[in-house]
């Protein structure tokens, strides 16, 4: 193949999906064809059939060449006439992607953009994610996607399987098909550790967020929860906001992508609004965002208080109507922290406002706040309450919304606004 000259009757004949189609497979290494018609041949309108049809085309033109892997299943690479076909093209656009700040501008050849069949199912699921971000982050975005072998190097520890760089973050793409075990995930997360102690010059500028993508995975709660409990163990001082973690299926990691770093309006967006709303509107709370919640250690928090007539913090039994509240429905690993340092946060806030406020946290069901204690593998402090999006709109009395997890795992609420006396709701074991 390396004898197969560059014929531009046959480049000028390329439709802008054929091109567009030999630059990702360049950028991703590899692709399915059912990847290959939905994502990029939808660019020129081209339906199936004849998107199948300028694919066979290309194995004929030797550009791309199928490889089997899995049972049934094709990759499709681009073969050597195809990196030279693709460099010629976007040649330049190239040198300024690859590897930025590195001195190293010899472009990936042919040969290193193989990979073992064995490998392809990994990296097909990985590419399929970029896919899929690409096709809503395409004009309403600044980014640059980057594959491990176009990245540059992270630390002396670490390579992402994938690299998204945003204006104001950069995301760590980790592709989990449920086979590492937990003594490699731990060599993982010291060199997370590793990474971050001293990290790459390119990495230095911009906040980070890992996103870990459980793809494929048969027990899925099983392996989120192992894989949580790993973090937990040898990262957890280090999620702090500025470095991020989520450990969650692809679907969800897009839903919070575009929610948390593309502003779009998603259903978790739509969702975290109708809460504020309701703390307003129905609960009668002010909810404000003061910077000095970061110091207190509890960065991207409200403060919410309740008024009485005099203007001040309203008082029912003996509790002042304030919280700090986080909207958790994303589930980010940060709040973790949060959780299992409240003692610590609880002291600097009394060394700094002079008395304690209690956490509130707005989870996506009771069932998340059930797993916490089996994740962080301590009892939830009595300080520590959760609400729903669900429980805020269908319950009158805001003692009625609320809850808590005792530590004989029953869930519940209260009697009144002075969140002294409990009563019970059920038992966890049943949701």
């Amino acid at each position: 193949m390396a004898n197969y000259k560059l014929n531009e009757q046959m480049v000028a004949g390329m439709s802008e999906g054929d091109k567009e189609t030999i630059l990702s497979l360049y950028l991703h290494r590899c692709l399915t064809p059912s990847l290959i018609v939905k994502h990029l041949y939808r660019i020129d309108g081209i339906p199936e059939e004849i998107a199948n049809h300028r694919l066979d085309a290309m194995i004929l033109d030797h550009l791309i060449e199928p490889v089997p892997y899995g049972s049934s299943e094709e990759a499709l690479f681009l073969t050597q006439f195809g990196v030279r076909t693709v460099v010629s093209l976007f040649g330049d656009r190239l040198k300024k992607l690859y590897k930025p700040g590195s001195q190293n501008t010899a472009l990936p050849t042919c040969f290193d953009l193989k990979m073992h069949p064995a490998n392809i199912n990994h990296q097909i699921h990985l590419n399929q994610f970029g896919l899929e971000f690409e096709d809503y982050a395409r004009g309403d975005a600044a980014y640059t996607y980057y594959d491990e072998k176009f990245m540059p190097p992270a630390s002396d520890f670490i390579m992402p399987d994938g690299m998204i760089v945003l204006p104001e973050r950069i995301l760590f793409l980790e592709m989990d098909m449920g086979t590492e075990r937990v003594k490699r995930l731990a060599q993982k997360w010291n060199s997370y550790r590793m990474f971050l102690n001293s990290p790459k010059a390119f990495y230095e500028k911009k906040p980070i967020t890992m996103f870990f993508l459980l793809a494929g995975v048969k027990r899925l709660s099983y392996r989120q929860k192992s894989v949580m409990r790993s973090l937990m163990t040898y990262l957890n001082g280090r999620v702090n906001g500025e470095f991020e973690a989520y450990i969650e299926t692809p679907e969800m990691c897009h839903e919070i992508l575009q929610t948390r770093y593309l502003s779009a309006g998603t259903e978790m967006a739509g969702a975290e609004k109708s809460v504020l709303d309701c703390l307003r509107a129905k609960y009668g709370f002010t909810v404000t965002q003061p910077p000095f919640l970061k110091t207190l250690g509890f960065p991207g928090a409200y403060y919410i208080k309740r008024l009485n007539t005099q203007g001040k913090i309203d008082v029912i039994g003996s509790r002042p109507q304030e919280f700090i509240l986080d909207l958790w429905l994303d589930r980010r690993f940060s709040l973790f922290q949060n959780i299992t340092n409240i003692e610590r946060n609880e002291k600097v806030m009394r060394e700094r406002v002079g008395r304690e406020v209690p956490y509130l946290l707005v989870v996506s069901s009771p069932i998340w706040a059930k797993r916490i204690p089996s994740i962080t593998k301590t009892a939830i402090s009595e300080t520590i309450f959760f609400t729903t999006p669900d429980r805020m709109s269908t319950k009158s009395d805001w003692c009625r919304a609320l809850f808590q997890i005792d530590q004989l795992k029953n869930m519940n609420h209260f009697k009144d606004d002075s969140l002294l006396e409990t009563v019970h709701e059920l038992r966890m074991a049943k949701l």
